[in-house]
């Protein structure tokens, strides 16, 4: 359990959470089981995400949830995102907040559908 906590500091979680702590209900188009990454931790398989005009609300499934309470990440603090594609897989990789806290990446289709414009790649 331990680990959790130093991914949570290593990847910027813990940040993320200090600056975007969820505090309502999430709603938006749901996506499960999703691949993300935020910093240099990725998360395989084990977040849920939430995208709404308002922005993004994350969650990590409860059994490894220690250090990694849910966010919302508003719509403003999403800067500079870039669309990659490797092999069948297409991500947009983006900065957290301004000055930047750290990155995520994220599925394009989920990127897309918030609406952010302005994808470099």
């Amino acid at each position: 359990m331990c680990h959790l906590l130093l991914l949570s500091v290593v990847g910027g979680w813990r940040r993320l959470a200090q600056h975007f702590p969820a505090r309502t209900q999430p709603s938006g188009n749901r996506y499960t089981m999703l691949r993300v990454k935020v910093g240099w931790v990725s998360y395989k398989n084990c977040l849920t995400v939430w995208n709404s005009p308002a922005g993004l609300f994350i969650s990590v499934w409860a059994l490894f949830r220690l250090g990694h309470p849910p966010l919302f990440i508003p719509r403003a603090e999403i800067h500079n995102p870039t669309a990659r594609r490797f092999l069948w897989m297409e991500t947009v990789t983006f900065d957290i907040g301004s000055p930047r806290i750290t990155t995520m990446q994220l599925p394009k289709k989920v990127f897309d559908d918030l609406g952010v414009a302005t994808l470099q790649t």
